[in-house]
């Protein structure tokens, strides 16, 4: 048992420390954010895994992050609307590029991201985070949403799209292919590469972490590609990708 596992069992026990011991723990993992922002949402065992080893992305501990699983799974829910939230709070001056295989997908996770941050719940964790106000001179578009006060920045791009002058701290494509028709279309394999290649990681400052959550169909698609190039994390390959893979899960 960890400290903030310690530090939950102890609270309930002492309702008067309660509510501190939930701000603090979400404050400091994934999970227990995801708890406080939505009650409702069902954190199952390989959720757990994948938030902590979300963690140890924002922490530091490992660079490159890939997680694959079937459609319908929770993964987007987890990885790229609280994430990013969770992320920013930690430190409001990050700079994070979410991506997905379309603008309009991509948009929508903007949509929900601002729907995290602009919570009471969120303000209790992160009382320090906010999106910008009507008249504020920080952007608060479809694209680009500037946090006031600090240097940081959350910033939503559809495959294809322009990282035009910015510098990424945090990058997460989710999806960058649609389905099986586009995994399968060696010509949109290709423009993905060399979108990856040119624009997204090219924006990726050297300490920048990398998430990369898809289903897979195909062993050239991105995924392929980066671990072939890249190689897996290990002692001996601190800068290669760390994988958590979930089959289709049985019932």
């Amino acid at each position: 048992m960890n400290y903030y596992d310690l530090l939950m069992t102890y609270a309930t026990t002492h309702s008067d420390l309660l509510q501190e011991a939930v701000t603090v723990a979400a404050r400091h993992r994934v999970r227990d954010f995801v708890a406080s922002i939505d009650p409702k949402y069902q954190m199952l065992w390989f959720h757990r895994r994948i938030s902590e080893a979300l963690e140890r992305l924002e922490s530091g501990d490992v660079k490159r992050l890939m997680v694959f699983m079937p459609p319908q799974h929770g993964k987007s829910q987890l990885t790229t609307r609280f994430f990013p939230a969770w992320a920013i709070g930690k430190n409001p001056n990050r700079r994070i590029a979410v991506a997905s295989y379309s603008a309009t997908v991509a948009r929508r996770f903007n949509r929900d991201v601002k729907r995290i941050i602009a919570s009471d719940a969120y303000a209790e964790v992160f009382p320090e985070v906010s999106l910008p106000g009507p008249t504020s001179s920080y952007a608060n578009t479809a694209d680009l949403v500037e946090i006031p006060n600090h240097n940081g920045s959350l910033y939503f791009v559809g495959r294809g799209g322009s990282l035009t002058s910015m510098s990424v701290d945090l990058g997460i494509i989710d999806d960058p292919l649609k389905d099986r028709k586009e995994a399968m279309s060696p010509v949109i394999l290709e423009a993905l590469w060399a979108w990856y290649t040119d624009v997204f990681a090219s924006r990726i400052l050297d300490t920048g972490r990398q998430v990369l959550i898809q289903t897979r169909w195909s062993e050239d698609d991105l995924a392929g590609r980066l671990l072939k190039q890249d190689g897996h994390f290990s002692a001996d390959n601190p800068s290669g990708w760390v994988v958590i893979s979930f089959p289709a899960l049985r019932t």
